[in-house]
C-alpha cells in the first residue's frame, strides 16, 4: 500500500468481492460469501492451527473472552479503518 509503483487497486472485479458495489437486495442468497456452516468450521480449523489448539492465544491476541474454538464467529462487517484491519 505504500509503494509509488501502484496507483491503485480494486477488489470488486474478485469473485468474493463481487457485491460490495451491489444493492445488498440484489443478491441476497451470495451476500457474503463464504459466510456458510462450511466455511465457518474450516475458518475454526484453521484458527485452532495458527493458535495451536491454544484458545487462550487467541483470546489474549484478540482480546476476547471465548471458551473454545467452537464459539469463535466470523466478522461480519468491514472494519471502519480499511488500512489496519
Amino acid at each position: 500500500r505504500d509503494s509509488s509503483a501502484v496507483g491503485a487497486w480494486i477488489v470488486g472485479n474478485e469473485f468474493a468481492y463481487f457485491d460490495l458495489w451491489e444493492d445488498i437486495s440484489l443478491y441476497p442468497r451470495r451476500r457474503m460469501l463464504g459466510y456458510d456452516s462450511t466455511s465457518l468450521g474450516v475458518y475454526r480449523d484453521w484458527l485452532r492451527d495458527e493458535y495451536e489448539g491454544e484458545i487462550s492465544a487467541l483470546n489474549a491476541n484478540w482480546g476476547t473472552s471465548y471458551q473454545d474454538f467452537e464459539g469463535v464467529v466470523m466478522p461480519q462487517f468491514y472494519p471502519e479503518d480499511r488500512n489496519e484491519p
